[in-house]
């Protein structure tokens, strides 16, 4: 699970022995907002077209695994809820 923060400022106030904290580094991705449900297929769905346009951008290379960022809970009706899915992206 990972948390975005706006600021290197806020950090989390207690840790469980059993959680893990790490800074990751700034990167550049490619990003689609998407809303609807949750579901393998949405997401399935968000990569292809990411992929399709890294295609048509050959100037860009995959830099690492997608990342999915999910911004509603599970009490919102499927049709409300946003997330993102983005790829780690380097300049060749």
């Amino acid at each position: 699970m990972s948390f975005l923060y706006r600021s290197l400022d806020i950090v989390p106030q207690e840790i469980a022995q059993d959680v893990q904290v790490e800074d990751i580094p700034p990167m550049t991705v490619v990003s689609l907002g998407m809303r609807g449900g949750y579901s393998y297929d949405n997401y399935i769905n968000g990569i292809a077209q990411l992929q399709a346009w890294l295609a048509e951008h050959p100037e860009y290379v995959v830099a690492g695994p997608p990342r999915r960022f999910f911004y509603d809970g599970p009490f919102v009706p499927d049709f409300l809820k946003r997330n993102d899915i983005q790829i780690p992206v380097e300049q060749r």
